[in-house]
């Protein structure tokens, strides 16, 4: 089979559309936790949409949940404070997986925790 010059332009031409779809999709991410500051939590990463992360959140969390992070690029994080009968926690994002833990574990202390622990994280 030959193949002409016009032919391997137009494949090349195929290649780099192609290319720039897949990277202008984006995945999105999203944390939902209970009344109780996070004794139940939903946590969701490489959703189409935001607001299929956010479902797949709640309907990880369960009844009484609430949506109370959500993202589109980057990393994401939520930490709780272990310490008994507490319910601090935090959240945060970043563009890596150990800023968005940082931040996370940053909020939990700001808000009073003493024994935070990062419980997930994730990145789209």
């Amino acid at each position: 089979m030959h193949i002409n010059s016009r032919q391997v332009w137009q494949m090349i031409a195929l290649a780099v559309a192609l290319c720039g779809i897949a990277s202008s999709v984006q995945a999105a991410g999203a944390l939902a936790i209970d009344g109780n500051a996070g004794g139940a939590y939903g946590w969701a990463v490489e959703q189409e949409s935001s607001n299929q992360a956010a479902q797949a959140a709640l309907n990880r969390c369960g009844i009484g949940c609430q949506i109370v992070l959500r993202f589109d690029s980057g990393c994401g994080a939520y930490a709780v404070d272990l310490s008994m009968r507490s319910t601090v926690s935090g959240w945060g994002t970043a563009a890596t997986g150990p800023a968005a833990q940082n931040r996370a574990m940053t909020e939990c202390m700001l808000h009073g925790g003493r024994s935070c622990l990062v419980r997930v994280w994730g990145c789209n």
